[in-house]
């Protein structure tokens, strides 16, 4: 897998500041085109980051070298950041499936 590191230095524009990258987090690839990606911000995003989650969003127009590079071929993608490290990938708009790459699940109430 990628390393996170990698994945920053092959945009053009950073997405995120090396002295503060995610050792474990989630890379978010959207664009402004997407009809699901606006449900994924709301319905994944949002409650991550309200939860204490370190999200990074890539916007796959702006940041095409990392799209290729990871062949990000559908978006709205989700790859998991454990350690430093690229660890898993998921596309799609439910809070669960994100959750999957960590081994987690989602506590309703």
């Amino acid at each position: 897998m990628i390393s996170a590191f990698v994945l920053l230095m092959l945009c053009q524009q950073p997405i995120y500041s090396l002295d503060n990258l995610p050792q474990t987090g989630v890379v978010c690839f959207t664009a402004d085109w997407c009809g699901h990606c606006p449900k994924a911000k709301r319905c994944v995003v949002r409650p991550m980051q309200r939860a204490g989650w370190t999200i990074v969003t890539v916007d796959c127009d702006k940041h095409r070298e990392a799209v290729q590079a990871l062949k990000v071929e559908q978006i709205p993608m989700f790859i998991a950041v454990k350690n430093g490290k690229l660890a898993g990938r998921y596309q799609g708009t439910e809070l669960s499936g994100v959750l999957k790459l960590f081994n987690l699940k989602p506590i309703w109430r």
